[in-house]
């Protein structure tokens, strides 16, 4: 079956079951102008095949290719609900110093580009971020994905604005809510659950065959904090000396049960990441428990787990 969808097409290809190959042109069950200068057609494509005509005839759909013609996009375009936080891939309001990623279409140029080192530059492969009119420091930047830091000064509650420009061109303007903190625990899957990125007391990864003895302490590594004092210039490493704390109580429990936090700020010398130090408690039973941590009412997301003993 080799079928042309056209809105032009006088029948549509639910008027009957064309049976050789070459036939159409058809309309759509719905016009493809429908995703003409809209941003709806951004994301995942499902094809669902139906049968619809007949109860009694079956049959297997073996493969297909699908071709969609067109210009390609060169304006850059995304939307608010396809920025997300970079920890948890969750689409929330952003915090004062989050790493964010920007999903969309056109965003930079089509060969990815990644920051060399620290401090994050704010031009990365002829792209620009703008939150609230300010650059913000990028750490990598493609056709489809930015990365980027979101800036420490933003005011929590106000809404601000967003423009990507990459080269001569700019996208529309568009507007995120903020929240004082935004909590996201690093994991290994993209889906952004499971095993945490963490490293037990002796320096060793936190895994399965490697797991936090109870009473000691595990290193869980997070973003979406919120303000740190001393203050950090963006898109830089965290200092040293002195350490830079966040500012807001950063609370935490194992297996559910409430774990002290010993320390919580910038991690040293790894950009836009903060480290969050965890006493586990001793009456956590051993095996794989679900880790939170939350600060200013917010909370990391679920699922997230690190390994005990």
């Amino acid at each position: 079956m080799d079928t042309t969808f056209d809105d032009a097409a006088t029948t549509t290809f639910a008027d009957f079951c064309p049976a050789e190959a070459g036939r159409g042109p058809f309309k759509g069950n719905e016009p493809l102008s429908n995703f003409n200068s809209a941003d709806s057609s951004i994301g995942t494509w499902r094809l669902m095949v139906q049968n619809n005509g007949s109860n009694s005839r079956t049959g297997w759909l073996r493969g297909f290719t699908l071709n969609i013609t067109g210009t390609s996009q060169v304006t850059p375009v995304f939307r608010a609900d396809t920025v997300f936080n970079s920890a948890t891939a969750r689409n929330v309001a952003i915090a004062p110093g989050e790493n964010i990623t920007i999903l969309g279409l056109g965003l930079g140029p089509a060969t990815g580009v990644a920051a060399s080192g620290s401090p994050w530059p704010t031009t990365l492969g002829g792209v620009q971020v703008s939150i609230a009119g300010n650059a913000i420091p990028l750490s990598c930047v493609s056709r489809f994905r930015i990365e980027g830091q979101v800036p420490y000064g933003i005011s929590a509650g106000t809404p601000v604005s967003v423009q990507i420009q990459n080269g001569t061109t700019s996208s529309s303007i568009m507007t995120l809510g903020t929240q004082a903190t935004a909590p996201g625990i690093y994991v290994f899957d993209q889906a952004g659950f499971g095993q945490a990125k963490a490293f037990n007391q002796d320096g060793t990864l936190n895994t399965n065959s490697s797991p936090a003895r109870r009473g000691s302490i595990v290193s869980v590594y997070a973003n979406g904090l919120g303000a740190v004092a001393p203050a950090s210039p963006a898109g830089q490493g965290g200092p040293s000396n002195p350490l830079s704390m966040v500012s807001q109580t950063v609370a935490a429990s194992i297996g559910g049960v409430p774990a002290a936090v010993t320390f919580a700020g910038l991690a040293p010398g790894f950009p836009v990441t903060y480290q969050v130090n965890i006493h586990v408690p001793t009456d956590v039973p051993a095996g794989t428990r679900v880790v939170v941590i939350s600060n200013a009412g917010n909370a990391s997301q679920g699922l997230v787990t690190i390994e005990v003993q």
